[in-house]
């Protein structure tokens, strides 16, 4: 019985060589490493210091008068959103989608994530001036 299970399973896909190790490891990896160090001093600087329930919009345009903070910002969303990318990108290589589905999700994500760091890249240059 196993045996008639085991051939109707579908083949294991392999990755795409460009993105399974190499360029797509090493981003994946020095994103997350990034993230570990961002994203705490973000958590406890929005959630353990000030009650977001009590921010205002106000409150989140004085924290950008400060460079450091802008800078902070646009980092955890460049480093999310590239980590996001590379790990979808990653992901739809080893799928069980066809050729050309593959590179619709991986363009699409890219380009999610170039809209996104550019937005946040307006957002941030805009409150600063």
């Amino acid at each position: 019985m196993s045996a008639a299970v085991g051939a109707d399973a579908a083949p294991a896909v392999e990755a795409d060589p460009a993105v399974a190790g190499g360029w797509g490891d090493a981003l994946a990896r020095a994103s997350a490493v990034a993230l570990l160090v961002v994203l705490p001093v973000q958590v406890a600087a929005t959630v353990l210091v000030d009650d977001p329930g009590v921010r205002t919009a106000a409150d989140a345009l004085a924290r950008w008068s400060s460079p450091g903070w802008r800078a902070l910002d646009w980092l955890l969303v460049c480093l999310g959103a590239l980590h996001a990318a590379v790990g979808i990108t990653r992901a739809a290589s080893t799928s069980r989608l066809g050729p050309g589905a593959r590179t619709v999700v991986g363009a699409v994500a890219v380009a999610g994530a170039a809209l996104l760091v550019a937005a946040m890249t307006l957002a941030v240059l805009w409150v600063g001036r």
